[in-house]
């Protein structure tokens, strides 16, 4: 997670994707704002973030989705 926001990483790399961001909110049916609010991608949200950015669901939230492998 990061430091200063108790963000993690990939939640800080989709609210600086502009792109990324607007796909999911519109995808999700959700504001702008309800993202820039994440700490982790939500469970519920994880197929869509994983659809959109590309990051396997093991990756987005380990702790819910184990790794394949």
């Amino acid at each position: 997670m990061g430091a200063k926001t108790g963000r993690d990483e990939i939640v800080a790399e989709i609210v600086a994707n502009k792109g990324w961001r607007t796909e999911i909110q519109q995808r999700c049916g959700i504001t702008r704002q309800a993202i820039d609010n994440w700490r982790q991608v939500p469970p519920e949200r994880a197929r869509i973030v994983s659809d959109v950015t590309g990051y396997p669901l093991h990756i987005l939230r380990p702790d819910v989705f184990p790794d394949p492998t």
